[in-house]
């Protein structure tokens, strides 16, 4: 009996493969619509890459179109050798080091009015990343219609415009036939979003300052939080508004912004880095907290700078 195995395909050394790489992984049993092109979105999920570049991956043809009930058996060296293909023919995406992961044997059969549920939430994936940016997208209980016609669907458009960054959707799925020029189906499912948010490593008292030591960055659910999540800047020196127990994350309104400098305060300007710095003297502007960019006057040139503080009396020029 044949156990089906996995292909691992590295332009690099195997060794080099415990780096996060640009991957492709390869579905075994693969269900497409008739008549239409399959695409590397049909067939597989693209990882390690820019949302970007995942979808600009996604939407390359890979196979041409199958006939309705007509089937392809492909090794997994074919597979490969077809999406490289296709990648090489792009700048951006073939001078990329991508790793694959392919089964033994793929199989690919087509469908009459078929709507591939991984083409959808790749899509919806991609919809969501472009409003989101750094963020983990997971869409839970998605349901894909089934397309009850008896003309053939020449085409079908999912409308994003209801589409949130959490919780519970029901999307329009636009479907063209030959017979009809639009019917409405629905598209359900949930999604739930994750960010980078600083975690406390230790307890911290309300009124403490947070310092960096404090925290780590991480991932946290927040599908359903409505404040926002600040950087590890926003967060380091701050005042903490409230008692925080060990690995709990914490959120803007949890923290109080401590005026570092006062607009007319004479303040210490820092130009170069940590190779070679140079120290003045100046006046500012304008009120900062740690993390702002502020107008600072130079007290020997009288020429205003921009600055960014950096700590108490303390600004940075670039």
């Amino acid at each position: 009996m044949k156990v089906l195995a996995t292909l691992l395909i590295s332009l690099f050394t195997i060794a080099a493969v415990a780096t996060l790489r640009p991957d492709i992984n390869v579905n075994p049993n693969i269900e497409v619509a008739a008549d239409r092109p399959i695409l590397l979105k049909d067939i597989a999920t693209i990882g390690n890459v820019p949302a970007d570049i995942e979808r600009q991956a996604g939407n390359l043809i890979i196979f041409e179109a199958l006939g309705v009930d007509q089937k392809l058996e492909l090794k997994n060296i074919n597979v490969v050798k077809a999406i490289r293909n296709k990648l090489s023919e792009s700048n951006a995406l073939g001078t990329l080091a991508w790793t694959y992961f392919v089964p033994e044997d793929v199989k690919i059969k087509a469908h009459r009015n078929f709507i591939n549920s991984q083409t959808i939430q790749f899509d919806l994936t991609s919809e969501l990343k472009k409003r989101c940016g750094n963020c983990q997208i997971i869409i839970k209980d998605l349901k894909v219609p089934t397309i009850k016609e008896n003309a053939e669907m020449k085409n079908y458009q999912v409308e994003y415009d209801t589409l949130k960054l959490s919780g519970s959707f029901l999307l329009p799925v636009q479907v063209y036939t030959s017979e009809s020029p639009k019917k409405t189906y629905w598209l359900t499912g949930s999604v739930r979003i994750s960010k980078e948010a600083p975690v406390t490593l230790r307890q911290i008292q309300s009124g403490e300052h947070i310092a960096a030591s404090d925290f780590k960055m991480d991932w946290v659910d927040v599908t359903f939080v409505r404040d926002g999540v600040p950087t590890a800047t926003e967060v380091t020196g701050q005042i903490a508004g409230k008692t925080f127990n060990v690995g709990q994350p914490i959120f803007k309104s949890d923290i109080k912004r401590e005026v570092a400098i006062k607009r007319g305060q004479i303040v210490k300007i820092l130009v170069g880095d940590n190779e070679f710095e140079v120290t003045g003297q100046g006046i500012s502007e304008e009120q900062g907290y740690i993390g702002d960019l502020i107008r600072i006057k130079n007290t020997d040139t009288q020429k205003l700078l921009s600055g960014k503080v950096i700590d108490s009396g303390i600004v940075r020029v670039n």
